[in-house]
């Protein structure tokens, strides 16, 4: 792939966004991600794309300077977070869109991509062996976890309101990477985690705002998804103990204390 200059557009923990010519982006990684990650992203974005998820387009795998990235449709706007800090007073309202499009994306077939339950299981080991999880407790969550159902849900599994985006056409959901098939309670379970131990953004308005709308975000998300899915707490909070597990694998600054304060609470 040619090597021209290309605006930067945005940057992740994993790739870059920069522009690829009229109405695309390339999402480039970053030299120490895999290939397989970006070949796998590229299959779970055509596989939502061709069930009608609402997302932009993905047209190609591409490498460039020994580094993997895939070329999208450019879906220009604000992302959903970027809404709750210009436009706090819409914050339930928006929370509402959240859930009833997380709703949507959750009764489409993930059939294809790889079972959620064998991820989080594989995750939860390493974060065993590892010794970020004792070993009695990591048993314990993985015998839970075998007796979970599998379901055939597609499950964003990093459902949130940095991965939505308000585009002319309506809201695009971006960042498929961790995409997996399973019950529509992983999803939502992750969905809720976030909620729950995410920290706060960069920017002193976007904290401030963010401490002081966490407690409804969180409680206005969850009656609004359970009423639109239908589930029990219960089962809800089954699937968010493997789900905590399998996030301290991620390694996000700030979280590690919150995450295994959750998981003990979760084990009584």
């Amino acid at each position: 792939m040619n090597t021209r200059k290309r605006e930067v557009l945005g940057v992740g923990r994993t790739a870059e966004i920069l522009s690829e010519g009229e109405g695309k982006v390339l999402k480039l990684f970053y030299a120490w991600v895999e290939p397989e990650w970006a070949n796998f992203e590229f299959m779970a974005a055509r596989l939502a794309f061709q069930n009608g998820v609402p997302m932009p387009q993905p047209f190609e795998l591409v490498q460039m300077d020994g580094r993997f990235g895939i070329v999208y449709e450019r879906a220009r706007g604000p992302t959903l977070l970027a809404m709750f800090s210009r436009q706090p007073w819409r914050l339930s309202a928006l929370i509402r869109g959240l859930s009833a499009l997380q709703a949507g994306v959750i009764r489409t077939s993930g059939d294809g991509l790889p079972p959620v339950k064998r991820s989080l299981e594989a995750t939860t080991q390493r974060m065993i062996e590892s010794g970020d999880l004792p070993s009695d407790k990591g048993a314990e969550i993985m015998a839970r976890m075998r007796e979970l159902p599998d379901g055939d849900s597609l499950c964003h599994m990093d459902f949130h309101p940095d991965n939505l985006i308000f585009t002319e056409r309506g809201w695009m959901i971006i960042d498929w990477m961790n995409a997996r098939c399973g019950s529509s309670l992983a999803d939502i379970a992750r969905s809720a985690l976030i909620f729950q131990i995410a920290g706060p953004p960069s920017g002193k308005r976007a904290r401030w705002l963010f401490e002081w709308a966490g407690r409804l975000v969180y409680r206005t998300y969850l009656r609004e998804v359970q009423r639109l899915v239908g589930f029990s707490m219960d089962d809800l909070k089954a699937w968010l103990l493997p789900v905590a597990a399998a996030r301290l694998a991620e390694g996000v600054p700030g979280e590690k204390g919150r995450i295994v304060r959750l998981i003990q609470s979760l084990l009584m």
